[in-house]
């Protein structure tokens, strides 16, 4: 599958560093994180309105070698800012092509509704059962970046003023 899109390659690399940046926690967050070299998971919850610092700090002196806590709480609060700007996305519609032959079908998100759910099952209408993962994450990423302004997409959102216009970084 391909999301059928006019970025440029050069805008499209400059923007894949966008999904960690910036977090404002309105719901409940619960995924499943991987807690050892094995491949051993455990339930990560952060509550709404729950401290990101201490939630963090409290599931991985839990479930990690004291060693590894940093690396851990780093991690957590990575995937916490991934999914609330997934949370966050407007309603759209996107272009996806489907099959070899150029087959084009329409991804739909309803704002405030699970934009990876939304994709894995849009997805598994294309792809192989074991796919369905790869696909729904290419798909998300993509979601994302259609998100965003041209400013934040050709210098990033760490460039972009609250007015919308770039603004010099620190040299």
């Amino acid at each position: 599958l391909e999301v059928v899109s006019a970025m440029t390659g050069l805008a499209r690399r400059a923007v894949w560093l966008w999904c960690v940046v910036g977090v404002a926690i309105g719901a409940d967050i619960a995924f499943d994180a991987i807690v050892d070299a094995n491949g051993k998971t455990a339930r990560f919850l952060l509550a709404e309105g729950a401290d990101v610092e201490a939630t963090t700090t409290e599931f991985c002196e839990r479930y990690v070698n004291a060693s590894l806590v940093a690396t851990c709480k780093t991690a957590l609060r990575e995937q916490i800012e991934v999914l609330e700007a997934q949370r966050q996305l407007p309603s759209m519609t996107l272009d996806v092509q489907v099959s070899a032959d150029g087959k084009v079908a329409k991804f739909e998100h309803v704002a405030g509704r699970d934009v990876r759910d939304e994709a894995e099952a849009f997805c598994s209408n294309y792809v192989s059962p074991e796919d369905v993962s790869k696909c729904a994450s290419r798909l998300v990423m993509q979601a994302q970046v259609e998100n965003m302004s041209v400013w934040e997409r050709l210098f990033g959102s760490s460039l972009v003023s609250a007015a919308g216009v770039p603004t010099k970084g620190d040299d």
